[in-house]
């Protein structure tokens, strides 16, 4: 069996300092054989007080290559350590650094998905915008489809009150200074063909006074209240009389005698209400 080739610590934990203790190896060996040689002989001639020298510098001699070793051992376990740490604060650095990317990376997603938030909520917004508009628009365009059913009924019967009197309502649904002026226009017709038509003066004389005709609206609605009372509609009849004693309270021009409503003797005072508000 072969010997085991066992080298001293510090060879082993520090290769580079291996080279320069060789040295003091050799004479530690040396110096030991020298010494028990030296030890036999001087003990045969019987000089004991000589014998314990070589043994004396064997023994220092020992000790100082122990410290050696020593202080290697402990020199390569400092650069060991020394190494250890460096190589931890290269970690730690790598950690912060990669913690702080991260970190950024989190903050730059958490803003991106506030924006992406904010658009879908914009974009909702929109939608539902877009969605009225295409409620209005298709509700103006059934109104249009009905005036032109009103226009064909008309075409087919002139003569009938009630198609004017239609188109007219649905002209003023749109709530157009145009369509309300051409609305003016299908209650008049609708007025010239039944001269008692009482909805139709109530929706002219309405209609007038929001265009700041109040002389004509007043004389309107006071011939609705008329038409209304003499049909027996007294609802009807209250509305209209309340209403066109607001327009005529709002004119410069004193009420006819002639154009008082029934009911009137009985109530000299009519109450006054400020149409400002409604009519201006």
């Amino acid at each position: 069996m072969q010997p085991l080739d066992v080298q001293p610590a510090a060879q082993l934990s520090n290769p580079s300092a291996a080279p320069s203790g060789s040295w003091m190896d050799s004479l530690e060996i040396v110096s030991v054989v020298v010494s028990l040689g030296s030890s036999v002989a001087l003990a045969a001639m019987q000089q004991a007080a000589l014998a314990t020298i070589p043994l004396s510098f064997t023994a220092a001699l020992n000790l100082a290559n122990r410290k050696r070793l020593m202080n290697a051992m402990a020199q390569s376990q400092q650069a060991a350590t020394a190494q250890l740490v460096s190589q931890a604060t290269q970690h730690q650095q790598r950690l912060d650094d990669l913690t702080q990317s991260f970190e950024t990376r989190s903050s730059s997603v958490t803003a991106q998905f506030t924006e992406m938030q904010t658009l879908s909520t914009e974009f909702k917004q929109q939608l539902q915008a877009l969605e009225a508009k295409d409620t209005d628009i298709e509700t103006v365009l059934e109104k249009l489809r009905e005036i032109d059913r009103c226009t064909q009924a008309i075409r087919t019967n002139p003569k009938a009150a009630d198609f004017f009197f239609q188109r007219g309502q649905v002209r003023q649904s749109l709530s157009r200074m145009e369509d309300n002026r051409i609305a003016i226009e299908d209650y008049t017709q609708a007025i010239k063909l039944e001269p008692t038509f009482a909805k139709a003066y109530f929706n002219r004389g309405f209609l007038r006074a929001e265009l700041g005709e109040k002389r004509q609206a007043g004389e309107d609605l006071r011939m609705a209240a008329k038409c209304y009372f003499d049909q027996g509609q007294m609802d009807s009849y209250a509305e209209a009389k309340q209403l066109s004693e607001q327009v005529y309270a709002n004119t410069e021009a004193p009420t006819d005698e002639s154009t008082s409503l029934p009911g009137n003797e009985a109530d000299p005072v009519a109450p006054k209400l400020l149409v400002s508000d409604l009519f201006s």
